[in-house]
């Protein structure tokens, strides 16, 4: 598969000609794929363990409604019990030297984002979400996507800089997924992450 996207990115160049300019827009589309796929199996996880605790998915409100007192005291300690063991996990890979957050890759850093120290943490998240803590669902979402246009940058062995632009692609669609808002996504990594608008 990896070999394949390496393959893809320098035959399509040579063959249809295209310019960096045009094969950055196509690869910013497969991240913003990629992305959004990430947000949906986060979002099924949730609704996938939701289901298997309380019986069914939906609105914290309405599943707590449902749910005898003590469970409702219960269940979120639980809940936070077990996203602190994740966490605890994800704190033995951290690497002081490299960027946590898909913030600091792009803005200050090389663009790679951690693997398994995003992967513990959303794994966290999801267990924190599922059992009715208050965090939200949204920067794990987004830190999953631009984890995922990072991967396949490395993979497909980008630059630096074209690195940088494509997990600030990937954020972009995190943000998109999760708010349903796909122009303000693109405005806030412009503005925010990449600190210019002259895109």
């Amino acid at each position: 598969m990896f070999s394949f996207l390496l393959k893809l990115r320098t035959r399509a160049q040579t063959v249809f000609r295209l310019s960096e300019v045009y094969m950055m827009l196509i690869w910013s589309v497969m991240v913003g794929i990629a992305g959004a796929f990430s947000t949906i199996a986060f979002r099924e996880g949730i609704a996938l363990l939701q289901t298997a605790v309380v019986g069914k998915a939906g609105s914290f409100v309405e599943m707590a409604r449902g749910l005898p007192w003590a469970m409702r005291i219960w269940l979120p300690a639980a809940g936070g019990l077990i996203a602190g063991c994740f966490l605890l996990i994800a704190q033995r890979h951290v690497d002081k030297s490299a960027h946590i957050d898909y913030m600091e890759a792009v803005a200050i850093g090389d663009g790679v984002v951690p693997v398994k120290l995003s992967f513990w943490r959303s794994v966290s998240s999801l267990f924190t979400i599922s059992s009715g803590g208050s965090i939200g669902r949204e920067g794990p979402m987004v830190q999953l996507a631009a984890l995922a246009a990072s991967l396949i940058g490395r993979w497909v062995h980008f630059d630096t800089s074209r690195l940088r632009l494509l997990v600030a692609c990937g954020a972009a669609a995190g943000i998109t997924s999760a708010y349903s808002a796909p122009i303000a996504g693109a405005f806030f990594v412009t503005e925010i992450v990449l600190g210019s608008i002259a895109m």
